[in-house]
């Protein structure tokens, strides 16, 4: 003769989420952007230009050999802000040192 007892099982309706946690204090940096664009690429993966969400070219470059870019972007491109960092493939060109970084 045994006794059988149930055990109730567990809930997990009300589990931890992390902005409930009153220790959590994170401010977030994100800022919100006003407009997109799309990449155009060549056959090797460099940008070529730069689509607006109108479907107009915001930004064209041609590049030298060595990897100068000689960049037009319209004015709706400048007002917006829509600049294109990339360069070749795996290249990231910073504006406020002048340098490409390969990854």
């Amino acid at each position: 003769n045994r006794n059988l007892s149930l055990v109730r099982e567990p809930s997990h309706e009300n589990g931890y989420h992390i902005d409930r946690d009153p220790l959590w204090q994170h401010q977030s940096l994100a800022k919100p952007f006003n407009a997109m664009a799309w990449y155009q690429c060549d056959h090797l993966g460099t940008p070529m230009e730069l689509t607006d969400q109108r479907g107009e070219i915001a930004c064209s470059a041609t590049y030298q050999a060595w990897g100068l870019a000689k960049e037009k972007r319209t004015d709706s491109a400048i007002r917006e802000n829509i600049r294109n960092p990339l360069r070749f493939q795996g290249q990231y060109f910073d504006t406020e040192t002048g340098l490409h970084y390969n990854r």
